[in-house]
């Protein structure tokens, strides 16, 4: 799971080359039937805590006494529940605009 964090976590620095993601994107649809149940188990809270934390780190922030900053742990929130409505087939979209949306995430920084 540590190339998908990774991806989903550069995607969300705004600094993610667009076929980087969108080749992690594909992997994902690819193997939805593999990913929907660890995206919907007990799992997928360590698998958010570790995106949040990744998400920190390529945005030049670090978890300190108080934990993960707020915002990245909303951006890694956002990020897992759009896959997890894609990939049950909740929220249809092509695997590009599925893209464009884990990248746009990067715009609830604010920066």
């Amino acid at each position: 799971m540590q190339p998908i964090v990774l991806a989903l976590a550069t995607a969300a620095s705004g600094r993610a080359a667009r076929p980087y993601v969108r080749t992690v994107v594909t992997h994902l649809w690819e193997r939805r039937s593999a990913v929907r149940p660890v995206i919907d188990s007990a799992a997928a809270a360590t698998l958010q805590r570790r995106l949040a934390r990744a998400i920190a780190r390529h945005g030049g922030e670090r978890d300190d006494a108080a934990g993960t900053p707020l915002l990245a742990t909303g951006i890694a929130a956002a990020q897992l529940a759009m896959l997890r409505s894609w990939l049950a087939g909740h929220a249809p979209a092509t695997i590009d605009a599925m893209t464009d949306c884990l990248i746009a995430c990067a715009r609830l920084r604010g920066d």
